[in-house]
């Protein structure tokens, strides 16, 4: 049997579930079309793994849903991220979070080399847990992300908390207990920057 699949005009076009655009009246009892079925607001393959939704040249736009079950197989970012309440709602990208004492989750890490650290505030997570908690902000928890360098740092370096919101390289071998994180890039500036590391 060939395959089937309900494909966008233009590439970037079009939502799926606005299926009423394509067939006129959505709540039809029951219409074929090709081997999808609308059966009032339902629309069902009437094969089992066969259809497609979009294609390689013309995608659509956005999909939205409640929830999914499939295999997700790719992500566009690299990180995976867990929301938690912050104490701080200023924090910025790349902030180091640690647990925080009182009614919120965490907060910014004020400590040098601290053991409580939760993980370092996402802008483009891959994937985001516990979005049921609205007012969270994602910290990613493990993954590839920026993250607030104090100090010189090279590729291979571990890095530790460093206060402030910011991480630092290792200074000797005794703070790697308090290891959050290795460095995936280098950079000699002093200053606070933006380093690209692998969180653990």
């Amino acid at each position: 049997m060939a395959t089937r699949a309900l494909v966008p005009r233009a590439n970037g076009e079009g939502s799926v579930g606005t299926a009423v655009k394509w067939w006129g009246n959505l709540y039809a009892t029951i219409v074929n079309v090709g081997s999808l079925i609308i059966n009032g607001d339902n629309i069902t393959p009437n094969v089992d793994n066969v259809n497609m939704i979009g294609s390689d040249t013309n995608r659509f736009k956005e999909v939205r849903a409640v929830t999914f079950y499939g295999t997700a197989t790719e992500a566009l970012y690299a990180d995976l991220a867990e929301n938690f309440t912050i104490r701080d709602k200023e924090a910025v990208e790349g902030s180091v979070i640690s647990v925080a004492d009182g009614p919120f989750d965490a907060e910014v890490c004020q400590d040098e080399c601290c053991d409580h650290v939760i993980g370092v505030i996402s802008k483009n997570p891959a994937y985001v847990m516990n979005t049921a908690q609205k007012e969270g902000s994602p910290i990613c928890v493990k993954g590839r992300v920026p993250v607030r360098i104090v100090g010189p740092i090279a590729k291979k370096q571990i890095i530790v908390s460093a206060g402030n919101g910011c991480a630092r390289a290792v200074d000797n071998v005794s703070e790697k207990i308090d290891k959050i994180g290795v460095a995936l890039g280098s950079n000699s500036d002093t200053a606070e920057k933006l380093v690209e590391c692998f969180i653990y």
